[in-house]
């Protein structure tokens, strides 16, 4: 596993002695500076990219994420991370439990959770064990998980084991086949190599490791998820939020919008789903999520 378990339980005691005497934004950004060579805007980066996070899921919330978050039992969100879409479930009056590995974020989670309104139902679990019952879950979400997970087999057989009958599960994770640079790393080509070149390669380019990250195909996710989790997917192009296009210098932003416009178009999504940046999946247990309920969400994927 990439998280030394000991380690994160002490950084977790250090920052839940924080709460109440920093603002959020503080809280946050101690997680980052303890990182070793990140600079502050590095940080200051990462920070803005979180306290954003909430107004960003809200549009996706009642954009691609409503069919799994809007049943009449709470959603369950796996690697909730920092909890910004907790945080924005809790201002929209949904109710959610919220799990991840690491303790130290969920101690953020929990305040940031707090700063909505929401009161905080979060445990620390793995993805591969979830401490849950069969079929007690009717909507699921977990994002850029499962390229992290140690057996991504196990992590989707838990998930289809906890889904309820006609449950949804919606999924989001880099594409392995990206024409884009591979967003953890920041360098180009990563995904076309074969998996045993990928660590050596990121290494030699950016001397970093890339031990705990195998990004998934379209074909592949497909696959996995039927064999694994017994779902039926449905899988699109994930457009760049207006957030990322913020952040970008003039051309890259032009070149953002435009790829967004052209994923409106049908023909367009269905050319670049095999080499888009990042893969959106809704899937459901016992069933194929309707053509009326994708074209909705295609209307509003924000």
């Amino acid at each position: 596993m990439w998280l030394d378990v000991e380690q994160d339980r002490q950084k977790a005691l250090r920052l839940l002695a924080l709460v109440g005497s920093v603002p959020t934004r503080a809280l946050v950004a101690e997680v980052f500076r303890q990182r070793p060579g990140w600079s502050e805007s590095d940080i200051e980066r990462r920070t803005r990219g979180i306290l954003e996070g909430p107004d960003r899921f809200a549009r996706e919330l009642d954009g691609w994420l409503r069919p799994a978050t809007t049943g009449a039992r709470p959603f369950l969100d796996i690697g909730c991370g920092a909890g910004p879409l907790l945080a924005a479930a809790a201002r929209m009056g949904r109710s959610a439990v919220g799990l991840d590995v690491s303790l130290e974020w969920l101690v953020v989670a929990r305040q940031i959770i707090v700063d909505a309104g929401g009161t905080p139902n979060l445990a620390a679990a793995l993805g591969e064990a979830l401490p849950l019952a069969d079929a007690s879950v009717s909507g699921i979400v977990s994002l850029d998980v499962i390229e992290h997970v140690s057996d991504q087999h196990e992590y989707l057989r838990q998930i289809g084991r906890i889904l309820t009958v006609g449950g949804v599960v919606a999924m989001a994770t880099p594409n392995r086949y990206s024409l884009s640079a591979e967003p953890h790393v920041s360098i180009w080509g990563v995904g076309w190599l074969p998996r045993a070149w990928q660590e050596r390669y990121v290494r030699w380019r950016g001397g970093k490791s890339y031990a705990h990250c195998r990004l998934l195909s379209v074909v592949a996710l497909r696959r996995m998820l039927r064999s694994s989790a017994g779902l039926e997917p449905r899988i699109f192009p994930g457009e760049v939020s207006k957030e990322e296009i913020a952040g970008f210098r003039d051309l890259k932003a032009w070149l953002a919008m435009g790829y967004n416009r052209l994923l409106r178009v049908r023909l367009a999504r269905a050319i670049l789903i095999g080499v888009c940046p990042f893969l959106r999946i809704l899937a459901t247990k016992g069933g194929e999520p309707g053509g009326r309920v994708l074209r909705g969400v295609m209307r509003r994927v924000s």
